[in-house]
């Protein structure tokens, strides 16, 4: 079993006390806490079949936390969850995507239709965000276990234009298409400029871009709402 061959191979190489666990973290894949007597060490469930050269990566990084080996982690994790599919664990009935102004599901069966061919079997809905500070805000979000896009409900207003909230839902959607790379540094490239080419492509992008920057600057001064 791998959690038993990392913990022969860690006691092989230090005295302290280890523990070690794995189970199926929401955001975690990887812990080390260490002091001068012990060392635990957490990982995701994704870690049970992994390979030697990861279970490598792994003890090295539990004794000496090297970036090369946390980034080969990394990069092993990355690939894992780019192709888990959890969307079955949506329960749809609890999806809110008809609003006052705009219907989210519309809008993504109108853009899949003229832009993906209908390829793409997505979900989506609205979310209400609390903010704090203003560098928290944001539009939409897309996760790529669930196969769910997200958009903030602020959005659901008359006086959002509809190719913003377009353009919101056709940006999360090119995320489904255009995979989170790992650079060198373990830096997660997120709008590569792949994804950045062909988010131009949408017609209304500078209008919603500009639309956006006006929009920032006013509710900056005067709040979120329209």
């Amino acid at each position: 079993m791998t959690l038993q061959v990392i913990t022969d191979k860690i006691k092989k190489r230090t005295k302290k006390e280890f523990y070690i666990r794995a189970k199926e973290y929401k955001s975690t894949y990887i812990s080390v806490i260490r002091n001068q007597k012990l060392i635990k060490l957490s990982l995701h469930k994704l870690f049970l079949n992994a390979p030697e050269n990861i279970i490598e990566n792994i003890v090295n990084f539990t004794l000496k936390k090297e970036k090369e080996d946390y980034i080969e982690i990394k990069k092993y994790a990355h690939e894992y969850f780019s192709k888990i599919d959890y969307s079955k664990r949506i329960d749809d009935t609890k999806l809110s995507f008809i609003g006052k102004t705009y219907n989210l599901k519309q809008i993504l069966e109108n853009l899949n239709e003229k832009y993906f061919n209908n390829l793409l079997d997505l979900k989506i809905t609205y979310f209400s965000a609390k903010y704090r500070k203003f560098s928290y805000f944001t539009f939409g979000s897309y996760d790529n276990t669930l196969k769910l896009i997200k958009i903030n409900k602020i959005l659901d207003n008359i006086n959002v234009p509809f190719y913003f909230i377009y353009y919101v839902v056709y940006h999360e959607m090119l995320h489904h298409i255009v995979k989170v790379k790992i650079n060198k540094n373990s830096s997660r490239d997120v709008h590569s400029k792949e994804f950045k080419k062909l988010e131009k492509q949408f017609p209304y992008y500078k209008e919603a871009i500009n639309w956006e920057k006006n929009i920032f600057n006013k509710r900056r001064k005067n709040g979120w709402s329209f």
